[in-house]
C-alpha cells in the first residue's frame, strides 16, 4: 500500500479503489476516506448510478477542492469492474 499511496499522491488529484471486506480496516488505518455519496461512471451509454458500499478515496497535495466524501464520485468507464 506504500508503493500505491506515493504513486497516488505522486501524479494523481485523488485515489480511489474499492474494498473487500477484509480490507476495509487496512484502509481506513491508512487514511482513506469512506465515500458515502452516490458513485457514478460516464460510460458510451451516458451517466450510470453505481454502489458504494466500500469505495474508499485518498485525497493528495493535487486535490484541489475540500473533499466532501457525500457528493457524487464520477469515473471514467473501463471494461470490468469501475471501482
Amino acid at each position: 500500500m506504500t508503493e500505491v499511496e506515493r504513486l497516488v499522491r505522486g501524479g494523481s488529484e485523488l485515489g480511489a479503489l474499492a474494498a473487500s471486506v477484509d480490507g476495509v480496516g487496512l484502509y481506513e488505518a491508512r487514511g482513506w476516506t469512506r465515500w458515502q455519496g452516490p458513485l457514478c461512471a460516464l460510460t458510451p451509454d451516458g451517466r450510470t448510478e453505481g454502489d458504494a458500499s466500500r469505495v474508499y478515496v485518498l485525497a493528495t497535495p493535487e486535490t484541489p477542492i475540500a473533499l466532501d466524501p457525500t457528493i457524487p464520485l464520477v469515473c471514467d468507464w473501463r471494461r470490468g469492474s469501475l471501482w
